[in-house]
């Protein structure tokens, strides 16, 4: 959405602004409704026709929320009638080129909202998942809407809930738990940082603050906060409710920059200093998949080499009942699968070794297929388990 300023402070001059602010055109570009004309009649709605757009009246305003722009009519007094831009569930200003709300005595009276004549050709396509990886800055969960936010270090995930003592799992927040995209909210440091002093809990209300990645093109991809999968939803635009807790103007300073609304797929800990990656595209998914096939074919020892086929064909969906019904007791290899990158060495290593004694061989075999060379890190995993010869023979495979 961007801005466009009234050619005058007529009624048809300040809707034209409005429409082409949302639909970020130059105003000289929308049609205006000469004197006596309805201006939302016949001539701006055969304009919009031409776009696959129509404009719906909105019956009560005052009460109507919409998690994007849409278009209020403010009502003075004397009865003059002028248009702004409102946004958010609940919604607010975050537009007027006329003014009119600086005055007093205006209230809603009426509005539009621009809308697809055909839905189905309307939604935007899906984004690219970023490249980038980025880190966890901060967590925070509130017990209830309105209850200070509380930082935390570490924090367990609740599949289909949210963070473990948020008001978000015990459905006591200001919108309801248990719905597509309730559990988890994000926002990036980065756009906190543009407000000068920087956006905080308080005012931005989200649960994890990232840096380094596009939280916008997280929508509609699963990706990871730290091992915990979890799946982008939506944009999470700002509204009223938050704008009513920051002490300063952030509605319109967030709009599609107010980060993102996310499900939780599986348990787990989320701790601050965590990576956040996408994970891969289903077209990169299924080029990578055939790669990691194609290694196990060529190191796997004969008795190992059609199980790792079918872990690697698999292991990706990382849902464990999905994985047990899949592959049995080698599901153990695709759920323990990363694990050893995280393994400092010593009494850790140990432990990892003894964890997965009865899959050592298997999954050491299958990270090297995975990555495509070995670590330090496999490596030793391999000398703690007695494997070390195995390994080292599967390496130079692989080299061949």
């Amino acid at each position: 959405m961007r801005e466009v300023a009234a050619r005058g402070d007529a009624e048809a001059a300040t809707l034209a602004a409005c429409v082409a602010t949302i639909l970020e055109l130059d105003v000289d570009a929308v049609p205006q409704a000469p004197p006596g004309e309805d201006v939302a009649g016949w001539r701006i709605m055969r304009w919009l026709g031409g776009r696959g757009l129509g404009l719906v009246p909105v019956d009560d305003a005052a009460s109507f929320s919409w998690p994007g722009p849409w278009i209020g009519w403010m009502r003075a007094p004397d009865g003059e009638r002028r248009a702004v831009v409102m946004y958010g569930v609940p919604s607010g200003v975050v537009w007027d080129p006329s003014g009119a709300t600086e005055r007093h005595g205006w209230r809603l009276d009426g509005g539009h909202v621009i809308a697809a004549t055909d839905v189905a050709l309307a939604p935007p396509p899906l984004p690219e998942a970023p490249l980038s990886t980025g880190t966890i800055e901060a967590i925070f969960v509130a017990a209830e809407a309105g209850a200070p936010a509380q930082p935390l270090a570490s924090v367990r995930a609740l599949a289909g809930e949210g963070l473990d003592g948020d008001r978000h799992v015990a459905g006591t927040g200001t919108f309801p738990s248990g719905l597509p995209g309730s559990a988890l909210t994000l926002i990036e440091a980065e756009v906190c940082e543009s407000f000068a002093p920087a956006l905080d809990a308080t005012e931005h209300r989200r649960n994890v603050v990232t840096r380094g990645i596009d939280l916008n093109a997280l929508v509609g991809h699963d990706f990871l906060l730290g091992s915990v999968r979890c799946r982008g939803m939506r944009l999470c635009e700002p509204c009223m409710v938050l704008q009513r807790y920051a002490s300063r103007p952030v509605l319109r300073p967030l709009v599609h920059r107010g980060g993102l609304r996310a499900d939780i797929l599986e348990d787990g800990v989320v701790s601050v200093g965590d990576e956040v990656r996408a994970l891969r595209r289903p077209a990169d998914t299924e080029s990578h998949v055939a790669k990691v096939v194609a290694r196990v074919r060529a190191i796997a020892p004969a008795d190992l080499r059609e199980r790792l086929v079918a872990v690697a064909r698999a292991h990706e969906d990382r849902d464990p009942q999905r994985l047990r019904a899949t592959l049995g007791d080698d599901a153990e290899i695709a759920l323990a699968f990363g694990e050893v990158w995280r393994v400092d060495g010593g009494a850790a290593m140990d432990a990892y070794v003894e964890r997965h004694r009865a899959h050592i061989r298997e999954l050491l075999v299958f990270e090297l297929a995975h990555e495509g060379a070995g670590t330090a890190a496999m490596r030793t995993a391999a000398e703690r388990a007695g494997i070390g010869a195995d390994f080292a023979a599967a390496e130079r495979a692989l080299r061949s």
